[in-house]
C-alpha cells in the first residue's frame, strides 16, 4: 500500500517528510479496516511518512515495523 497523505517541506529532504493532518487520520483508519486481517508482520520504506502510515496499525496490533531499505517510490 501507499503512504498516506504527506506534508511536503522543502527545507527538509524528501524522506523525512512528515504526515499531514489528513494522513494522520488516514493512518489511524488503517486501523479499523486491517485490525481483522491477521496481519503478523508489517514491512515499509525508511521513508517517515512510510513509517507513520503504519505507526497506529503497529501500535495497535502489537507489531514492529520492519524498514526495508529497497522499498520506496524513488531511488535516491
Amino acid at each position: 500500500m501507499r503512504h498516506a497523505h504527506s506534508a511536503p517541506d522543502p527545507d527538509l529532504p524528501e524522506a523525512d517528510w512528515p504526515l499531514s493532518a489528513a494522513g494522520a487520520q488516514q493512518a489511524e483508519f488503517l486501523v479499523t479496516e486491517l485490525a481483522c486481517a491477521c496481519v503478523q508482520k508489517i514491512f515499509s520504506s525508511s521513508y517517515l511518512r512510510a513509517v507513520a502510515t503504519l505507526q497506529p496499525l503497529a501500535h495497535h496490533l502489537n507489531l514492529g515495523i520492519q524498514t526495508v531499505p529497497d522499498v520506496r517510490e524513488r531511488k535516491p
